[in-house]
């Protein structure tokens, strides 16, 4: 697998991304190490990308202590019984599954790390062979606590034109995660963080400002490559879940030297009530939110 595809390198040349490829290649690697791991194995939560069955991609919110194991730095196992109620809440059929991105990320410490891999096998353990692992940076993540577990019940509203409620919910969001695959597949989960309302909604449309990141392009580029895209919006205080997937696409400013947001247009919804049982203490936000 490519350090960087073609899309990805298209945007940090006219954009003026400063990354040292010869840095990025140390960085972004195959392996993950033992600080990684230990990293991995001290969080009760993490999120899971991979292409749905209409080709989207879907971010899936992992939960419990025992949910990951890293039995060598090249595999990542995911317990698939101790995630069943959120396979069944989400519709998984985890037989499609052929590559996937992580997003680990600890909220409190804003410490993330993204690992892309495919899937080598699956029975009660989903197995995948890393691909590629990376520190990201800790700009925009709110730093707050955050414990849920999938509840028995679940009430789920599903639409593909946005209600109030839904409105609502994201231009009150300070916090999103985000699904998004190249032409090949492969896949990427990531966050994305601001000031509530940062993310504005207008005609069933998503504008989402572009901040500036580590200059990897690595979400960006894999829109421009392709542009379907799933977003996980959490409401921190209420407990609920809602998953939107679209089609997005990147604007530039005028002597494309800039990207100055994309807009997602919403193909469908679902709202997902009742579904988790969450708690989350806000500390403060990110001195880096616009």
């Amino acid at each position: 697998m490519e350090l960087f595809h073609e899309k990805e390198r298209y945007l940090q040349e006219i954009l003026g991304s400063n990354i040292n490829h010869k840095v990025a290649r140390k960085i972004i690697t195959n392996q993950i190490d033992e600080r990684a791991s230990r990293f991995i194995r001290s969080l009760n939560y993490a999120f899971m990308s991979y292409r749905d069955k209409n080709g989207f991609p879907q971010v899936l919110p992992l939960s419990g202590m025992d949910m990951i194991r890293v039995p060598s730095p090249s595999v990542i196992k995911i317990n698939l019984e101790s995630q069943a109620q959120m396979i069944e809440h989400f519709e998984v059929d985890v037989k499609t599954i052929q590559k996937v991105g992580f997003l680990f990320i600890d909220l409190l410490s804003r410490r993330r790390l993204r690992v892309n891999g495919m899937v080598r096998q699956y029975n009660s353990m989903l197995e995948i062979e890393v691909e590629q692992a990376y520190v990201n940076c800790p700009k925009y993540i709110q730093s707050r606590t955050l414990e849920f577990n999938y509840s028995n019940s679940k009430v789920i509203k599903k639409g593909n034109v946005l209600t109030i409620d839904q409105i609502k919910m994201i231009e009150n969001a300070d916090t999103f995660f985000i699904g998004t695959s190249n032409a090949n597949g492969d896949m990427d989960a990531s966050h994305r963080g601001g000031n509530k309302g940062f993310v504005k909604v207008g005609d069933n449309t998503l504008k989402v400002p572009d901040y500036k990141g580590n200059g990897l392009y690595n979400s960006l580029g894999n829109i421009l490559d392709y542009s379907k895209v799933g977003l996980l919006f959490f409401d921190f205080e209420n407990g609920e879940l809602l998953d939107v997937k679209g089609e997005a696409i990147l604007i530039f400013n005028e002597d494309k030297s800039e990207v100055t947001h994309w807009e997602l247009t919403v193909k469908d919804w679902v709202h997902y009530h009742e579904t988790i049982e969450l708690q989350s203490i806000f500390f403060d936000s990110s001195v880096y939110n616009y």
